[in-house]
């Protein structure tokens, strides 16, 4: 990691050397360090000797000391280190005092000459300890005990090597001379043991050095995984050890928890599913906790998950497989490792189907990482039974019995036995247990333990032997029954022996089994209570059952508008059933879902005062939610002071109380459960999304419950459409109009409303299109916001998208009855979706084939016929709808791939369209299809589509010919062929509802309508798809139709005008499209995977095509006048645009047949010059668009790039196959052979000023010059790029070249010596494209596929420090204009800009304004001062549409605080939440320093009234709505 590079590289030299021995000299010598004097460099100071005077002591001459003696040196080196030592070692007050010592006592030594070796060593060593201890200076105390530990062994040498030569410098002089050489070997021992000491402190620093860094290597990627984690969003409270559920009695279930144990530690054998089946009360839970506590101590638990119907994650199937996979994370290292790996790719995991869920947390890598483990990790799951929605459960049990034979795990799990669920565990792959199978004595043991260890000690001589039999007795098996008896009897209030024998009363026989337990505590609950307490009591307990989320007893009181003491009254007497904690704070629930069960089943309950109607009360609690709301609903409710950051890293955030969250999070619930009328929930919810909409959004957004809204919305949408059914009422008709245009609003501007509350009305709310519902309710009372002016349409969101598959889907289909909707795809998978919810039906289907391209359902909805494309298979299967089983033999008989499918409308003939070029019928009126009886009707090229008329007589069919067929379906004979309308293949036909008419669509991008009689075409082709038609049909009416294309749209057609009426856009190119029965939906298939269901009535109206290209603008170019740009497109066109209105000049340059790569002007302007994927290069005439000549050929590859000489006669070219060629630019003849030398593909070329170079960059990381009249290489290959090399440019004075590369980097040349000027330039975050110098060669430009343009300074080789961001896309190309005022960028999107570039000139100095704005400010204010103008920024090519920043941003440039984030965010530099952008609007918004905009309506915005930050709640208008809120009765 780069942190830990640094930290190595700061590091002394070689701490592990072996050190010097005394008295031998080291090789070792360290190199001077920056900001260190270095030993090497020190100026040595002479030493003189401090022995007293006298004859017998020589004084040193001049020369002596000027020359310095080699001991005087070594000295000199060892004091001033020792001294740089003193001054950094303040941290370490005994060593400082120790090196002091010893630099007093240093004269005598200069009688040791044969120490100075060991001088230099110690020295050496010790001018690194300087470096280090440097560092340690600025440390805090904490980070320097280990430290201070490690220096005071080095501080004891230090003193010892002191004391010794303090002893010896006390000496008189002739004793010192007697000991002379004994003192020089002592001094030689000390100055030896300095020197480990010194070595062993390196050592010790640099493994505690390593070991800190091992640890922070450690930490980041802890804190990174636990990053990846999170995006499962597991739900922990679900796991075993979060659960208030008792384990099993000591001495209980024993024989069936060794049982489950040695299951879960067989390795052969053995099914790796175990059911545990048991009616409600058996004791699954508390087995499922036993076993969890037994499998952790062994080892093998790899997650719990304990279903719950009291939470609202812990009964959602789609929780399930996150948390488990998040809990085997933590079970195994490797698995935590792939699943983050997994994760990075995968973020939005937790919001998949559940079987996409499985296969790609646990299933991807599962299998690998157990393969070798003797052991299989078991997972628990305990009550599924409780999870939302049947068929889901019945789904997720389905993929656990499928996948988990493949992964080397095992699971667990318990349920009641509903009937799906036990008949999925029927299969083979599981084992079964019924707790109801277990022998009666052994259960009745259990539960008599169970009892005698919970009553036993109440009371002296009770409960007797016999109290504890009859409750077994009455106990039915069933241990909730005993638990809650044991709560009843035990409940420390009342007659504790009255409660007991109550129960084993011998003639209250109406207490046995658990319904008479609850009957009875309940009885007993409410005896002699009056009315009105009986009410509160029943709405406490009944509101209690129908809770979607447990709530605090303060919470609950308030949601009931009770005080929490009524409220523990209401419960006082059903602890033993109602979980009532001590504390307000704490959560009420009931103790077991058998007793809501109780209170909820008629027949259980019968007509009880404790008896629910469950439908009543959750119509009760959904006004008790809008009475909730009403109160509570406001502007700014979450209380965000700043609108600069996410939700969670508000300043400040009010806390919601849970009992209005809980109201928003579970109003749609109550509804959609109740027995409201629909009269009375079209009012209130009419109400509610005109009056709360935007604040129950706020909600939810700052409580983290945001992505649940559009699901929500669209409940409410498919519960009105079931209620009302065919009788729709105005009324209704508006509240839906209402809730699909919500749903709208919150699909299109989900992240801002995920992310940020304050956006939802500074972003969503004021770009919401003003002609829809939404925005004509609410934008009136946004005061201060942003205005757009653009003539760009915000596309119709489809009301939903289906994701499951995992590759093109190439079919749908509608049911019948429009309720279902089948989809093919080439993952080899079919699968069945509600049209109303969007949600999966069932498991999907999957045969033995590989890829699937077409299907249909049977007229009666109970078959499917499936086609395949796979080599060697080419026959249909048939399905059964309900069961996804096969029916019948595959119908065999084609000898090509099967195209489509079709049922005949009396589902008695199957009809099949071939790649063979044939169609054949297939008999399968006894239901299981039979061989074609019936001769196969041929065409003369593969056909693609057949389809059957309304009364079965004829059948239809387009072939790859572009022909249109018409046949008898009895005789198979042709009635007719039509020839004519077509130009390439036909992918689609289809006949009108009423058999007048067929529809077909085509590969030449039209749609043609023709007369099923005649076979005339009616009127003109349908033009304005841009690419291959896939699939065209009649609307139900037949006034419609509906066509999708591989362009990405939907289009919706009027029959008789022949006039589109709307468009609609898909992600990826859209391959098929049909009406539902009832023509109100639109099905259309992706390439990505997806369905999308659009409202056949919504959709952007079409308007006059936008002069634009199609695909990715590889290359622009100015013409030398500055005043127009050429482009070249992917879309294999040339265009040419106004550079200063942006209007496209004439029609697109039209010829050659692949993506045009590159454009290059003449210097006369007259022609311009295009290379392409064709081979070829093309000359055009600039004022006319006509094709000069020729194409120019000879290339054998891909032409990447043309340049024209400086006069205009020569065009130089590079390509794919390696070469750079010369082209005659008036006759196009190639000059001479091709420049051969590169290794690779020839990217890019340029011509010198002069024009007697030519320089080419190459895919194999080099830049070359050649001789542009002789073909010769000019000196060496420029090598330096790491990467391929995709763009070069000569300076305007030809000495120097620029280059572009993949690695990111700008490279600056010196053309006479072939090397690199100063370093690379470095910025980019990805692959720079495209380079361009400035006309007077000060300025380089970059253009990368991160999405940004550079400017570099080329004689400083710095950034310049503007960055322009405004492409939403890869900028591919960029070039100056020829006065250098003007940039134009072309990017992957499709778009043409054109920048501002003379702002590098402006010697204003910009200052930055820290203080607060109060309210946006306007550059026509006359009074705003230079500093006031500084700090403004337009959006806008109008200064009066400018913003004031206020404190956002820290540039001296304001236009530089802002760029691009991922999601659509425009930031600020500081990473400020300023504007969040429609996907629609940043291809083409007017980013600052924009002059022009080609290709896409130019998307302005008005920011002048545009508040945000602090100030952003200045926004909203206050007019009585936004804090109380009109009365209403509810």
């Amino acid at each position: 990691m780069p942190e830990r590079d640094s930290l190595k590289r700061s590091r002394f030299k070689n701490p592990f050397r072996r050190p010097a021995l005394a008295g031998q000299v080291t090789s070792h010598t360290p190199p001077p360090r920056s900001g260190l004097v270095s030993r090497r460099s020190m100026t040595p100071t002479p030493v003189h000797a401090s022995a007293p005077n006298t004859s017998s002591s020589p004084q040193p001459s001049a020369d002596t000391e000027a020359q310095s003696s080699p001991v005087a040196t070594g000295l000199a080196a060892f004091k001033t280190t020792l001294s740089l030592v003193e001054k950094v070692s303040d941290v370490f007050p005994p060593l400082k005092a120790a090196v002091g010592g010893l630099l007093g006592v240093f004269e005598l030594v200069e009688q040791a000459g044969d120490v100075q070796a060991d001088f230099n060593t110690i020295a050496s060593r010790i001018e690194e300890l300087v470096e280090m201890l440097g560092k340690y200076q600025s440390q805090s105390s904490n980070g320097l005990d280990e430290m201070k530990k490690h220096a005071d062994e080095l501080t004891h040498k230090l003193n010892r090597l002191q004391e010794t030569m303090e002893g010896k410098r006390k000496r008189n002089a002739f004793l010192r001379m007697v000991f002379a050489s004994d003192d020089s070997k002592e001094v030689t021992r000390c100055l030896g043991d300095v020197d480990h000491a010194v070595t062993a402190f390196h050592t010790r620093i640099s493994v505690n050095i390593d070991a800190k860094i091992d640890r922070m290597d450690r930490s980041i990627n802890s804190i990174h995984r636990s990053v990846q984690l999170a995006k499962l969003s597991p739900v922990t409270v679900a796991c075993y050890e979060a659960m208030e559920i008792d384990g099993c009695i000591e001495g209980t279930r024993t024989k069936l928890l060794d049982d489950i144990c040695a299951w879960a530690l067989a390795t052969k054998d053995a099914s790796p599913v175990f059911f545990l089946s048991g009616v409600a009360g058996a004791g699954k839970s508390t087995v499922a906790m036993t076993l969890c506590e037994r499998l952790k101590k062994m080892g093998i638990l790899g997650g719990s998950f304990f279903c719950s119907r009291k939470q609202a994650k812990q009964r959602d199937v789609k929780s399930i497989s996150p948390t488990l996979a998040y809990l085997l994370a933590q079970h195994s290292p490797d698995f935590q490792v792939r699943l983050c790996d997994v994760l990075e790719k995968n973020p939005d995991v937790a919001t998949y189907v559940p079987e996409k869920q499985f296969r790609t947390v646990i299933g991807q890598h599962a299998g690998t990482v157990f393969a070798g483990a003797v052991l299989a990790p078991v997972f628990v799951i305990d009550a599924v039974d409780e999870c939302d929605g049947v068929d889901a459960t019945y789904d997720f049990l389905k993929i656990i019995l499928r996948e988990a034979p493949h992964q080397h795990l095992k699971f667990f799990v318990t349920s009641r036995p509903e009937p799906r669920i036990r008949d999925t565990f029927a299969h083979p792959g599981s084992r079964t247990l019924r707790l109801h199978d277990i022998e009666s004595d052994i259960v009745d043991a259990d539960i008599h333990r169970y009892l005698t260890a919970r009553l036993s000690g109440l009371g002296d001589n009770w409960p007797s032997s016999k109290d504890i039999e009859t409750l077994v007795i009455r106990a039915q098996r069933l241990f909730i029954y005993a638990a809650t008896a044991c709560r009843y009897i035990t409940f420390f209030k009342g007659d504790q022996q009255g409660r007991l024998r109550s129960l084993v009363d011998p003639f209250a026989a109406t207490h046995t089994g658990v319904d008479g337990i609850y009957g009875h505590i309940l009885d007993q609950a409410m005896d002699e209570l009056n009315d009105q307490e009986i009410n509160m009591t029943r709405q406490c307990l009944h509101t209690l059952v129908c809770m979607r989320n447990p709530l605090p007893v303060h919470e609950f009181a308030a949601l009931l508008d009770l005080s929490p003491g009524q409220v523990r009254t209401a419960f006082i007497a059903l602890h033993s059933v109602v979980d009532v904690p001590d504390a307000d704070g704490g959560v009420l629930a009931t103790y077991h879902a058998s007793f809501p069960d109780y209170l909820t089943t008629k027949e259980r309950s019968g007509d009880k005062p404790w008896a629910m109607d469950a439908e009543a009360m959750h119509s009760r609690l959904f006004t008790r939610c809008l009475k909730i709301m009403h109160t509570d609903l406001r502007f700014n409710v979450s209380g965000c002071s700043t609108s600069y950051t996410t939700n969670t890293d508000q300043p400040s955030l009010s806390e919601l109380s849970p009992y209005l969250s809980y109201a928003c999070r579970f109003l749609v619930d109550h509804l959609t459960m109740s027995s409201c009328s629909v009269e009375f929930a079209v009012e209130r919810v009419t109400y509610f999304l005109r009056e709360w909409f935007l604040y129950w959004l706020e909600v939810l957004s700052a409580s983290s419950h945001a992505g649940t809204v559009s699901s929500l919305v669209m409940r409410l949408v498919v519960w009105f459409r079931a209620q009302v059914s065919a009788n729709m009422t105005e009324s209704v008709a508006t509240c839906l109009r209402l809730l699909l245009d919500a749903n709208q609003f919150v699909v299109r501007f989900r992240t801002p409303i995920l992310e940020s509350a304050p956006h939802i009305y500074l972003s969503a709310l004021a770009f919401a299109p003003p002609d829809s519902e939404i925005a004509r309710a609410w934008q009136d009372r946004l005061e201060r916001r942003l205005v757009v002016h653009t003539k760009q349409q915000l596309e119709v969101l489809p009301l939903l998208r289906l994701r499951g598959h995992e590759s093109w889907i190439r079919r749908v289909a509608f049911s019948a009855d429009g309720r279902q909707i089948v989809s093919a795809s080439l993952d080899g998978i079919i699968r069945f979706w509600d049209s109303g919810t969007g949600d999966a039906i069932g498991q999907p289907v999957q045969g033995p084939i590989h890829e699937v391209v077409s299907v249909a359902f049977s007229p009666d909805g109970t078959r499917v016929v499936s086609a395949s494309s796979e080599r060697g298979n080419y026959s249909l299967l048939i399905w059964d709808a309900e069961t996804g089983n096969t029916v019948g033999r595959p119908l065999e008989g084609h000898t090509g791939d099967v195209n489509s499918v079709a049922f005949s409308p009396n589902g008695e003939l199957i009809a099949s369209a071939s790649y063979d070029e044939t169609i054949q019928v297939w008999d399968v009126s006894s239901g299981l299809g039979a061989p074609a009886s019936r001769p196969p009707m041929k065409h003369r090229d593969p056909v693609f589509s057949v389809a059957f008329s309304s009364d079965g007589a004829r059948i239809a069919s387009g072939s790859g010919d572009g022909t249109v067929w018409l046949w008898n379906a009895e005789t198979c004979n042709a009635i007719w062929k039509q020839s004519v309308g077509h130009r390439y293949g036909v992918r689609s036909v289809a006949f009108s509802a009423d058999g007048k008419h067929i529809v077909s669509a085509s590969d030449d991008m039209t749609i043609c309508v023709w007369n099923a009689e005649t076979g005339d075409m009616i009127g003109q082709e349908l033009r304005g798809h841009t690419h291959y038609v896939w699939s065209a049909v009649f609307s139900p009416n037949g006034k419609l139709i509906a066509s999708s294309s591989d362009d990405t749209t939907v289009r919706v057609w009027n029959v008789e005008t022949g006039c589109g009426v709307h468009v609609l856009k898909d992600t990826k190119g859209a391959y098929s499209t049909t009406f539902s029965p009832n023509g109100s939906l639109i099905a259309s298939a992706s390439r990505d995977g997806t369905i999308c269901i659009w409202d056949a009535q919504m959709g952007a109206e079409v308007t006059q095509p936008l002069a634009r290209h199609t695909d990715s603008v590889q290359s622009v170019a100015f013409s030398p006048d500055g005043s127009r740009i050429a482009s070249g497109s992917g879309d294999s066109t040339v265009r040419l645009w106004d550079s200063e209105t942006g209007a496209a000049v004439g029609l697109p340059f039209e010829g050659h047949e692949g993506a045009v790569r590159s454009v290059a002007f003449s210097p006369d302007g007259l022609t311009i010059a295009s290379a392409s994927r064709d081979k070829t290069i093309r000359l055009w005439n600039a004022a006319t668009g006509a094709p000069v000549g020729q194409p120019l050929t000879g290339h054998s590859s891909v032409v990447l790039s043309i340049a024209f000489s400086p006069d205009g006669r020569r065009i130089a070219s590079g390509s794919y196959d390696y070469t750079v060629r010369v082209w005659d630019a008036q006759t196009g003849a190639a000059i001479g052979e091709p420049f051969t030398g590169h290794d690779a593909w020839v990217m890019s070329v340029a011509y010198s000023p002069d024009g007697g170079l030519i320089v080419s960059g190459s895919w194999d990381n080099t830049v070359r010059v050649w001789d542009a009249n002789t073909d010769a290489s000019v000196g060496q290959p420029f090598e330096g790029h790491t990467s391929w090399v995709m763009s070069v440019a000569f300076a305007p004075d030809g000495s120097k070249i620029a280059s572009g590369s993949y690695d990111e980097t700008v490279r600056i040349w010196d053309l006479q010596t072939g090397t690199a000027v100063g370093q690379p330039l470095t910025g980019h975050t990805q692959s720079v494209q495209s380079v361009a110098f400035s006309p007077d060669g000060r300025l380089v430009v970059s253009a990368s596929s991160d999405k940004t343009i550079r400017m570099w300074d080329v004689e400083t080789c710095t950034a310049v420090g503007w960055l322009f961001n405004g492409d939403a896309d890869m900028v591919l190309s960029v070039t100056f204009s020829l006065n250098g005022m003007r940039i134009a960028s072309g990017s992957w999107d499709g778009i043409v800009r054109v920048w501002d570039a003379s702002f590098r000139m402006d010697p204003i100095p910009r200052t930055i304004d820290e203080t607060q704005h109060d309210a946006p400010s306007s550059l026509s204010d006359s009074t705003s001062s230079l500093h006031d103008r500084a700090r403004t920024v337009a959006f806008s090519p109008n200064p009066e549409h400018a913003c004031s920043l206020g404190t956002l941003g820290d540039f001296l440039q304001p236009e530089d605080t802002f760029h691009w984030d991922n999601n659509g965010w425009i930031l600020g530099s500081r990473g400020e939440l300023f504007l969040w952008i429609p996907p629609e609007y940043r291809s083409s918004l007017w980013w600052p320093r924009t002059t022009a905009i080609m290709g896409a309506h130019p998307v302005q915005l008005d920011l002048s009234r545009f508040t945000h930050g602090m100030v952003w709640t200045d926004c909203w208008h206050s007019d009585g709505r936004c804090g109380t809120l009109r009365s209403w009765s509810v």
